[in-house]
């Protein structure tokens, strides 16, 4: 055991400051992409704790983890370098030597947290407290990146403007070491789906589960605008009513709402996308932009699935449209079967349209094919009309 005046190049032993064996762990690399949550934390037995004073650093003393909360850290690596990266505030305790600490008892572990604060003991052992900053950060959630977003290469994963992971996969576990935060984090793989609910929808607890709800603000007729108690309450005849709630609530699940925002949840690793996606044609802007596979502009549309020899007796227009030849006896031939979006051209679509009512062509329009309810993620899957999340 370390007494009050050993050196800062002390080697500690016995309870207080005993090194957590499952670091340094060994990093293997592997394939990183999907959603991974943490399910474990450590703090390295060479991390040390800054001293603060007077607006100074006076010392860096050694350190020894006694515990930590498991953290909500979140971790959503996808295709061409999209991330999304979501850290929630959570607790470690460690102990340090009084006589390096000093006193007052402020504390720095270094860029992680919020605050730290350590308490004296009576055997010369400060007994200290860091507390994490919370963080949502990523191109899935609210800052634009050019496809490098996060990198890996051999068994280092990098997350830009963050931090470095030294990291190995095995199965559905993967483990992480940040030399630079002096943590280690053991993850596991998670899928999560849904579609946050209505504000009005929910109760007192998950209205106030994300900043997009609050309260409801009732009375007059000025007082639904108001999204706050203070601006609610210097308006006359109104009531700022905690039981109700208003407010719009976000239209997609980010990764930090996951089993805290009402409709979010984590999904079992074997649920999966089913049913029919809803076609293309009839979205609204917005609604076709959020759809994968659609696509808004210039298009051709109309409802009717179309075949050559149903539509055409003779060969005119036959050649000019795709899966159609004229052959040798003047009629329309072809096994194809497509429909009016599969039209790329004005041309193409108009061929279907004067002499069948079939096809319209449309400069703006939200014309393409949704991408199958199979091959989407079950996180994109609630925000796809006709599909639904089925639970293996």
């Amino acid at each position: 055991m370390c007494n009050a005046d050993a050196s800062l190049s002390c080697v500690c032993t016995g309870t207080a400051f005993t090194p957590d064996a499952n670091l340094p762990f060994a990093a293997c690399g592997g394939e990183p992409f999907g959603m991974w949550r943490a399910i474990k934390v450590t703090i390295d037995p060479t991390q040390t704790v800054a001293y603060q004073g007077f607006g100074q650093t006076f010392a860096a003393c050694a350190i020894a983890a006694t515990s930590a909360e498991t953290p909500d850290f979140r971790l959503d690596l996808e295709n061409a370098g999209k991330f999304a990266m979501s850290n929630g505030a959570y607790e470690l305790q460690f102990d340090a030597l009084t006589s390096c600490i000093g006193k007052p008892q402020n504390c720095t572990l270094y860029d992680l947290n919020d605050n730290c604060s350590c308490a004296a003991g009576n055997d010369g052992i400060s007994h200290c407290t860091a507390t994490t900053a919370a963080f949502q950060y990523g191109s899935l959630v609210n800052s634009p990146f050019d496809g490098d977003g996060w990198t890996r290469s051999g068994s280092t994963l990098a997350i830009k403007n963050v931090t470095e992971f030294e990291y190995c996969v095995n199965g559905d576990t993967m483990t992480l070491h940040d030399s630079t935060w002096g943590l280690g984090f053991t993850m596991e793989r998670v899928q999560a789906g849904g579609t946050p609910l209505a504000c009005a929808s929910r109760d007192q607890k998950g209205c106030g589960a994300s900043n997009d709800c609050h309260p409801l603000c009732s009375g007059g007729a000025t007082c639904s605008a108001a999204a706050d108690e203070s601006s609610c309450t210097n308006r006359q005849g109104c009531t700022w009513d905690t039981a109700r709630c208003a407010g719009v609530a976000k239209m997609r699940c980010e990764l930090q709402d996951f089993d805290i925002v009402p409709g979010c949840s984590f999904l079992s690793t074997t649920a999966k996308c089913t049913g029919i996606a809803a076609a293309c044609g009839g979205k609204t802007q917005i609604g076709c932009g959020r759809t994968p596979g659609c696509r808004w502009g210039p298009g051709c549309f109309g409802d009717s699935v179309l075949t050559c020899s149903d539509n055409y007796a003779g060969c005119g227009y036959c050649n000019d449209n795709p899966g159609c030849t004229c052959d040798t006896s003047g009629d329309c031939l072809g096994a194809a079967t497509f429909s009016c979006s599969d039209m790329k051209t004005s041309g193409d679509c108009i061929a279907w349209g004067p002499d069948f009512e079939t096809c319209s062509w449309a400069e703006a329009y939200c014309n393409g094919k949704p991408t199958p309810c199979d091959q989407l993620s079950v996180t994109d899957c609630a925000a796809m009309a006709g599909c639904a999340v089925e639970a293996m």
